[in-house]
């Protein structure tokens, strides 16, 4: 299954688009309520498992300390109407085999709910965006892995292995098009390990100026200039 087409299809831009043309009276989209009732609440749960903003408004705003239980009673009645969905026969979809995604996305609610209350308690932070806690990552990741290997999609343990070092210090592979999920901010890009170089003091550089300048540094040279930056140019290109 696509996440992000079922994400697309299942928005508010969606329900806008039904509810717009059931305005203007289109025979196809007549008792069109229910459906753009489901893809709201679809759009609405969405949002709270995939807050990444500490500025998010209403179903997209973060968990704090002091909005739980606020939060706790705009999602309760999305999960309460999940719930309360049933197939053409009167059988509630949670007891039948299409189950799957009432019971994942009330699992994944109320999931959520209570390890924020409980890191709350056990740690001092100060919000909590639930996008951090999907497996968005890992699907990217693997498929960072994938797209490492090319058409080898059975690669052996020792490329494996080299390819998790190469983006555990530098991530610079993209996931690809066709992957299951998209990445929603940088951090998805982000190595494991950073390498940072270290600055040299002010102090130490020394400046002479009444130490006389090599004629291959003089611009009045326009030959040994231009071999000059050819080396340099060179050097480039071998370290990268």
């Amino acid at each position: 299954m696509k996440v992000k087409m079922a994400a697309q299809t299942l928005s508010s831009s969606t329900a806008d688009a039904i509810q717009f043309l059931r305005s203007l009276e289109e025979s196809t989209f007549k008792n069109s309520e229910a459906t753009e009732r489901f893809i709201r609440v679809i759009d609405r749960i969405f949002d709270f498992l995939n807050t990444r903003n500490p500025f998010g408004k209403g179903f997209k705003k973060p968990l704090y300390r002091d909005n739980i239980k606020e939060v706790e009673n705009m999602i309760k009645p999305l999960v309460d109407y999940l719930l309360s969905l049933t197939d053409i026969k009167g059988i509630p979809i949670h007891s039948t085999p299409r189950k799957t995604f009432v019971i994942g996305f009330t699992v994944a609610v109320k999931s959520i709910l209570n390890l924020a209350k409980e890191l709350f308690i056990v740690t001092d932070y100060k919000y909590l965006l639930t996008y951090k806690f999907s497996q968005d990552q890992l699907e990217i990741f693997f498929s960072k892995i994938r797209q490492r290997f090319g058409h080898n999609n059975n690669p052996n343990v020792l490329e494996f292995r080299t390819a998790m070092k190469q983006l555990c210090v530098k991530n610079l592979i993209t996931s690809s098009y066709a992957a299951n999920c998209v990445a929603l901010d940088n951090s998805c890009y982000d190595s494991i390990f950073v390498i940072r170089w270290k600055k040299r003091k002010s102090e130490e550089i020394i400046e002479d100026d009444d130490e006389e300048i090599p004629d291959f540094f003089s611009f009045e040279n326009e030959v040994l200039t231009l071999i000059f930056l050819k080396i340099i140019f060179y050097t480039i290109l071998v370290d990268l």
